[in-house]
């Protein structure tokens, strides 16, 4: 069971309680309070913690882990393929080349600089815009591969599995147009990530994934403000309670529009691969 009182430490190390129950005055803030309104201090807390215990699932179930031997796909897009997170050998967190760097607000920065339009001359990854029509092509194309190696007796049940997976992915994507009203699809380059790396002698720190999750719900909640005037974690807190089909939709598209996608690399080990929202070619496997 993961320990409680760090997440919340960790979540108002971010947050701030001014985030959460009052001063609102400055418009450059990471978030704001809404859904919190008639909340208790002690239940907005929970539903925080409980968000981002959520979402650090999210990142473990999804993250990749590799050696430096292992070749990853080589990246063919414009701008900087990953975001790197690394410690150094003299215990130094870096963003990229730069020390000490705030992690959140450059994960944020990451994501954001060509999500409305692509601008080549950056350094950050490219996006895709695809209309409703481009996305039903894909779901049927998906389909189709996967009915096809459904029925072969040779393909081993992992990759069944797989081509399974990206049929759904692409089930979520054509929902996100009727659930956010909208008419392109904003999707980042698929071989982007937020990547952390370790040098040999340092250990792993959970406040690097704690700066990760706060800048995936950052850009996830300023999307439901955007398409659905509300807050992500009202959403959530929502959701979590009446289970209603309509706020796990909502939920989904958002994040369609903000998956979690990080590659841990590290020198002291070898990892098994894992698949990471979007792939659409079976991962590798690394030895154990």
């Amino acid at each position: 069971m993961k320990p409680q009182t760090s997440r919340v430490k960790s979540v108002f190390f971010f947050f701030g309680i001014s985030l959460l129950f009052g001063c609102n005055s400055s418009s450059n803030k990471t978030t704001d309070n809404r859904g919190f309104e008639n909340m208790s201090e002690a239940d907005s807390l929970k539903v925080v913690s409980e968000l981002f215990d959520a979402m650090e699932d999210e990142i473990y179930s999804r993250y990749l882990t590799v050696d430096q031997d292992t070749n990853l796909v080589e990246y063919t897009g414009c701008g900087r393929p990953n975001i790197l997170i690394r410690v150094n050998s003299l215990n130094q967190t870096m963003v990229n080349d730069e020390i000490g760097a705030p992690i959140t607000e450059r994960i944020i920065e990451f994501y954001s600089a060509n999500m409305k339009k692509n601008d080549v001359t950056n350094i950050f990854p490219m996006y895709t815009h695809n209309r409703l029509k481009d996305v039903e092509h894909g779901l049927q194309e998906a389909t189709r591969d996967a009915e096809e190696f459904e029925i072969k007796d040779s393909v081993a049940t992992e990759v069944k599995e797989f081509k399974r997976t990206i049929v759904e992915e692409w089930r979520k994507k054509k929902k996100v147009f009727k659930t956010l009203g909208i008419e392109s699809l904003p999707e980042v380059h698929a071989q982007a990530h937020i990547r952390i790396e370790y040098t040999r002698n340092t250990a792993p720190r959970p406040e690097i994934v704690d700066s990760v999750i706060l800048a995936i719900y950052t850009l996830r909640d300023r999307r439901a403000q955007e398409y659905l005037n509300e807050s992500y974690i009202e959403i959530y807190q929502r959701y979590s309670v009446t289970k209603k089909e309509v706020d796990k939709d909502k939920l989904d598209a958002i994040s369609v529009l903000h998956p979690i996608s990080v590659i841990v690399e590290s020198s002291i080990k070898k990892y098994k691969l894992v698949f990471v929202e979007g792939h659409e070619e079976f991962p590798p496997v690394a030895g154990p």
